[in-house]
């Protein structure tokens, strides 16, 4: 609880200035205190209790997704596509479609790449429905890196998608892919961003 009240009281002057649209993490449905900390009144994947939900700002469709779920039977991943591909249904004049959540879909992680617990389940059921939905951005955190991996599409980096990249010195974690800047081509692939995690 202490972590919560400390949180809003470093945040406070951020929060009232610019908006905030939380997404839930392993750390944060202990005694569901994400639930009663944030009321998220959007359109909202109902069986995860406003905690996966979307909004539409500007040219972009922003989708917050519940990854605490992920071990919940094939029922919640097959509901939970259903439900993106209707939410992309519903507004397809959208330029930019961004997704963000909590455990990766890919990770620069070497510990990480094959635990159960972290990748292969949302790697199985959504690399291939973010090529369907032409994601444009992933952001996603958990592996305590910063990485940049993509544009991917069909499980496979997109040939001529990137320009400008340089290679420095491995900085595990701060830069796990030993590169640096860059320009990114998401028109034929979805661009995966972890950014470090400090808890």
């Amino acid at each position: 609880m202490l972590n919560w009240k400390n949180y809003f009281t470093y945040q406070q002057s951020l929060f009232l200035k610019k908006p905030f649209a939380p997404v839930i993490g392993n750390h944060d449905d202990y005694h569901n205190q994400f639930k009663l900390h944030f009321n998220l009144n959007y359109t909202s994947f109902d069986t995860t209790k406003k905690s996966t939900y979307t909004y539409i700002y500007g040219d972009a469709q922003f989708f917050a997704i519940n990854s605490e779920l992920w071990n919940n039977s094939t029922t919640y991943m097959t509901s939970l596509k259903k439900w993106m591909q209707d939410s992309v249904n519903a507004h397809k004049d959208i330029k930019w479609r961004i997704v963000y959540f909590h455990r990766p879909v890919y990770t620069g992680a070497k510990d990480e790449q094959n635990t159960p617990w972290c990748v292969p389940t949302w790697f199985n059921t959504l690399a291939p429905l973010f090529d369907e939905l032409n994601i444009s951005l992933v952001l996603q955190g958990h592996s305590h890196i910063y990485d940049v991996i993509g544009p991917v599409y069909n499980k496979n980096t997109v040939s001529g998608s990137v320009s400008g990249v340089t290679t420095v010195n491995e900085y595990f974690p701060q830069n796990a892919s030993s590169k640096s800047g860059g320009f990114f081509n998401v028109q034929e692939g979805t661009l995966y961003f972890t950014n470090v995690e400090v808890n």
